[in-house]
């Protein structure tokens, strides 16, 4: 085979572009600079690559300053270095010197010739060089234009778009540099150890300790790059000096560094540079972003997309709010902030949903699989990222990442974090006294993620410990057939999702909600004025509305009866049989196959407690348990079982009506997903009965 020769057909060398503007301006659509290239490649030859990329990393290891495309946190690690430098140099009064460095294309200017040579000096198995080596010889693109092809294009630089090699060919690419910087160049000395760069990928980083020392590192990268292909945008770099002076510092006190005859930006200190999607002041190191002007933003867009209100709210869980993960994290954004964030976030939910303001909390924050909507609450979740990022770069492989991470400033950091995000001072683990080699891997074992409290769990808890939205609702924590539709609302208008929330929180525009905290007078049922207008009354004791209810457990049964039917049951509806007493009694549902005989007798209850449906079900075994020697004689089977099926008004589901269905005979995938159907119907017919007894109000 060809994979084994080392040859590779021409026919998967070539692969074809289509561009795509980068604006929607049509004048500026007309210049060719302004659009942008998506390569499609062979799938074949993208497997066979992955294949020798996976054996390749395993061969060749990087620098630890380059930080791209490996499995580790790479931009928080290059920021937290360059936020020490600058606590370092201002502690021990000593200069600074950083450069930001801006490649012109650079993925796609890289020669293949020095990728090559970047191989063989670390010396790769020279089968798997020529191997390399043919899957850029002869490569060639066409560009898609109009519905037809231009001539092949010949591809002599540049690493493959879309190839799973390209990102690792790149960083061997750029590693010789690294080294020399290392090697050769002229740093800053920190903990010990001198750093001369940062990479990550080709955001490239220059530190050094004077304006001599950076001038010498520039030196090296033009050398670099001549040899290279690769081309530097002076304009776009961006740098700056930091030096002691008469018991205080100045800035850019100096003249700007020349690369390639151009001079480099000095960047003041009311100016932030933005690197890896953080804006990096000359000063100050990281600056806190304004958040709110961008979820603000954010809302008003989704408030006026023609969406549905849970459409909405999963945009913005989903899309909107991972958006400030980044920033809010490495930023070291305040606790008061994100308080605020969380504010704005809970009322625009509750705007789209048509909740009331005083709807509890919970509901939003607590797990689907609970009966919540999962929302991100900011203000616990943010803290406990920062908390997992300083474990691991305190634990970091890097020595010097550990050592710049293990300082008091950061150790206070963490422990603020740490309480924030719920956990206490007894439980709160060590950065400290972890034991390396001297290539600097820790060894032991290291907590991979550090929880200090499971937030969502509290809220929850909270959530259960009300007396009036909270009735119930433990009942439904981890009741995944439940709550999968709060999930995704499959089935339901956009009305019913709605009033089910309001069910489910306790919150439906009854007499009793209304009146809550004030007197309960006038709070009567107002069809038959014997109770508490309360949800609960109207699914289950309002004479009223009991033919809706009626319909609704007709309706539980048929699709029960209907699902017996397709496993090969005889089904008997409303079968009737009397006592030795002489009364009269009815079952739902008897299903029989054989000398088997199984009665299931549906019923409905508004959850209470935890224990209501467990309650309920045993209610129907103890009425109709006694008297299956009778129900055997009238049917004329050997054995009889008897079950109560009940079912949550509110849409619980009790584990023990799985071991019903599965003695039906489904299959356990089957039993999952007609749990699920059986809960989206009876909380969907809970609805219709509420919005009937409101509608009957006129």
């Amino acid at each position: 085979m060809w994979w084994f020769t080392g040859v590779v057909p021409t026919r998967l060398k070539k692969s074809r572009t289509v561009l795509i503007p980068k604006t929607s301006d049509a004048g500026a659509a007309m210049e060719v600079g302004n659009w942008r290239p998506i390569t499609i490649g062979s799938m074949i030859l993208r497997l066979f690559t992955r294949v020798i990329t996976k054996r390749l990393a395993d061969a060749c290891p990087l620098h630890p300053r380059q930080r791209g495309f490996r499995p580790s946190p790479g931009c928080a690690e290059n920021l937290e270095v360059l936020q020490g430098l600058i606590r370092h140099c201002k502690e021990e009064s000593s200069p600074l010197a950083v450069v930001f460095v801006d490649f012109a294309q650079a993925f796609d200017t890289v020669s293949h010739e020095h990728i090559l040579s970047a191989l063989g000096q670390i010396k790769v198995d020279p089968h798997v060089v020529g191997l390399i080596q043919q899957t850029y010889a002869d490569s060639c693109t066409s560009v898609e234009v109009g519905g037809s092809c231009t001539p092949d294009i010949k591809v002599r630089v540049g690493v493959k778009q879309g190839d799973p090699m390209s990102p690792l060919l790149f960083n061997l690419a750029l590693d010789p540099l690294i080294h020399g910087l290392e090697r050769f160049g002229k740093g800053y000395t920190v903990a010990g150890h001198q750093i001369t760069s940062l990479a990550f990928a080709d955001d490239l980083v220059l530190i050094g300790g004077s304006w001599r020392d950076m001038a010498h590192n520039l030196a090296l990268l033009e050398e670099f790059c001549r040899n290279t292909g690769l081309r530097v945008q002076p304009k776009k770099c961006h740098s700056f000096l930091v030096r002691p002076c008469s018991g205080s510092f100045s800035v850019n006190d100096c003249t700007p560094w020349v690369l390639g005859g151009k001079t480099l930006q000095l960047t003041p200190i009311n100016e932030a540079i933005r690197y890896l999607g953080i804006k990096f002041n000359p000063w100050g190191g990281v600056e806190r972003p304004d958040l709110s002007v961008s979820l603000d933003r954010w809302c008003r867009n989704i408030g006026k997309a023609p969406l549905k209100p849970s459409q909405r709210v999963t945009l913005l869980n989903q899309y909107a709010i991972p958006r400030l993960f980044y920033q809010a994290d490495l930023c070291e954004v305040s606790d008061g902030v994100l308080r605020n964030l969380d504010g704005t976030i809970r009322r625009m939910v509750k705007k789209w949903l048509h909740l009331p303001p005083s709807t509890c909390d919970g509901l939003l924050y607590s797990r689907h699989r609970d009966g919540g909507l999962g929302i991100c609450k900011l203000s616990r979740h943010i803290p406990l990222m920062r908390v997992r990022r300083i474990y691991h770069l305190a634990h970091s492989p890097d020595t010097l990442v550990r050592n710049i991470t293990q300082n008091s400033r950061v150790e206070s950091s963490f422990k603020r974090s740490w309480t924030r995000a719920g956990g206490t001072a007894e439980s709160l683990p060590s950065l400290r006294g972890v034991a390396s080699n001297e290539g600097g891997n820790t060894t032991g074992s290291v907590t991979p993620h550090p929880v200090p409290c499971d937030w969502r769990l509290v809220e929850f808890q909270k959530w259960t410990g009300l007396a009036t939205q909270g009735v119930g609702i433990s009942g439904f924590l981890g009741s995944k057939a439940s709550n999968s539709w709060l999930r995704k609302p499959v089935g339901f208008k956009e009305r019913h999702y709605i009033a089910a929330l309001q069910l489910r929180a306790g919150v439906y525009p009854t007499l009793e909600f209304r009146c809550r905290g004030r007197s309960k007078t006038v709070a009567n049922c107002r069809l038959c004025s014997l109770r508490l207008e309360t949800s609960s009354h109207i699914l289950g004791q309002c004479p009223a509305m009991q033919r809706a209810r009626i319909a609704r457990h007709n309706k539980l049964c048929r699709l029960l009866g209907t699902e017996a039917e397709a496993l090969g049951w005889e089904v008997r509806r409303e079968w009737e049989f009397r006592t030795p007493q002489g009364r009269l009694r009815r079952l739902d549902l008897v299903l029989i196959r054989e000398s088997l005989a199984l009665v299931l007798d549906v019923t409905v209850r508004y959850e209470y407690a935890p224990d209501t449906l467990a309650c309920a079900g045993k209610e129907k075994v103890d009425y109709y348990g006694p008297h299956k020697g009778v129900i055997a004689r009238e049917l004329g089977v050997g054995e009889v079982r008897v079950y109560g099926f009940p079912l949550g008004a509110r849409g619980l589901w009790p584990s023990s009506n799985n071991k019903i269905l599965e003695d039906m005979g489904l299959s356990k995938a089957r039993v999952r997903s007609f749990s699920r159907l059986l809960s989206r119907r009876t909380i969907l017919y809970s609805v219709d009965i509420l919005r009937g007894f409101l509608s009957s109000l006129g």
